[in-house]
C-alpha cells in the first residue's frame, strides 16, 4: 500500500496536516489533521509497504505492544483508505 501522488504532509504550527495539491484540490476540498502517529505512518506509506512491515515500524519507533501497534495502524491506513489517499 502506499499513499497516492497528488497529497502532501506539511507541520503547521506543531499540527500535522495533509493538503491536496494540483488536480486533488477541487476534488478533496479540505485539509487533514494528523496526530503524530499517523504522521509517522504516512511519512513511511510514501513508499509501497505491507501492513507487516508498517506495523514493525511503528514498534521499532514507539513503546507500546503488538496488539496497539497493530490496531493503531489498522485504524489510521482505514481512515487514509476511507478518504481515498491510498492507491
Amino acid at each position: 500500500m502506499k499513499i497516492r501522488d497528488g497529497f502532501m504532509l506539511r507541520e503547521i504550527a506543531d499540527t500535522w496536516m495533509v493538503m491536496p495539491i494540483g488536480a486533488n484540490a477541487a476534488e478533496f476540498k479540505s485539509m487533514l489533521k494528523l496526530n503524530e502517529t499517523a504522521a509517522f505512518i504516512w511519512k513511511k506509506l510514501q513508499n509501497n509497504i505491507t501492513k507487516e512491515e508498517l506495523v514493525s515500524m511503528v514498534l521499532s519507533e514507539y513503546d507500546i505492544d503488538d496488539l496497539t501497534a497493530n490496531s493503531d495502524v489498522e485504524e489510521i491506513v482505514a481512515l487514509f483508505d476511507k478518504k481515498g489517499l491510498l492507491e
